[in-house]
């Protein structure tokens, strides 16, 4: 059975993204990106279903990304790394986000 839950292809690419929680805001590096949203290899998890604002702009685009989104996948609670789903980005976002991706980086495996 495969327990696959995403819906877009993933590619290694390293930018920066800020996420918020409450007050609290961090810059965080993204080992790779869709335009489904991120994975963070290297940040302390937050729980699995909390909710964060997101804010990043890709290299070369002037215009900034900033959406929720939501932990949706902590390998290790014990160790770093947390998957985060964007929430509401327009379709001509997720376009954008996913020609850079291709563009930029290649597919990974699942």
């Amino acid at each position: 059975m495969n327990n696959e839950r995403r819906t877009e292809p993933r590619h290694p690419l390293v930018i920066t993204i800020e996420l918020s929680v409450e007050r609290a805001t961090s810059l965080h590096a993204c080992e790779n990106l869709s335009a489904g949203g991120a994975f963070f290899r290297h940040a302390v998890p937050y729980h699995v279903g909390t909710r964060v604002q997101v804010s990043f702009a890709l290299p070369g685009d002037a215009q900034p990304f900033r959406c929720e989104g939501e932990v949706v996948n902590v390998p290790d609670p014990r160790d770093y790394g947390m998957g985060v789903r964007f929430i509401g980005l327009a379709e001509e976002e997720r376009a954008r986000i996913a020609e850079f991706a291709r563009r930029f980086g290649a597919e990974v495996a699942s």
